[in-house]
């Protein structure tokens, strides 16, 4: 695999006993497969490409609540521990990848009754190594939005 980088920034991270080496990666060769950025790593002299992958990440919310939520109607008693499984769960799943990011999770559930809803955030972050991503998702009932933020390490 060759890989062409113009002012690339390299640090080093001793990890579980691992010699870490990370490189931003300006301009490359072999084109990610989705518009996610692209960042290279060297772990025991084998390389390792990783990315924010909003698709996978989609995919792992949408686990998360379905497991958790599923056909469910909305209980307003149970909505904190709703809230709390889908995060704990999404933060679990993500961390099992071992890619070189910090998460953020956020999950907001409300109940279907007419009541008007918006939200938006904002992030001050490097767009060629970070990302994010939100889901929504209803029932007959009630809606969950969750948003997961990967901030590379």
């Amino acid at each position: 695999m060759f890989i062409r980088a113009a002012a690339e920034q390299c640090f080093s991270r001793e990890l579980a006993g691992c010699a870490i080496t990370a490189i931003r990666i300006i301009d490359n060769i072999i084109a990610p497969s989705s518009s996610s950025p692209l960042v290279i790593y060297t772990q025991a002299g084998r390389q390792f490409v990783h990315q924010f992958v909003v698709d996978d990440v989609s995919k792992i919310i949408k686990e998360a609540i379905e497991t958790t939520i599923g056909g469910n109607a909305y209980q307003h008693d149970k909505v904190n521990n709703w809230t709390g499984s889908v995060v704990e769960t999404c933060l679990s799943v993500l961390t099992k990848l071992q890619k070189p990011y910090k998460y953020i999770v956020t999950c907001m559930i409300m109940q279907k009754n007419g009541a008007g809803l918006h939200t938006a955030s904002s992030c001050f972050w490097n767009n060629e190594t970070d990302g994010s991503c939100t889901v929504r998702w209803e029932n007959k009932t009630m809606y969950c939005i969750v948003s997961v933020f990967g901030l590379s390490i």
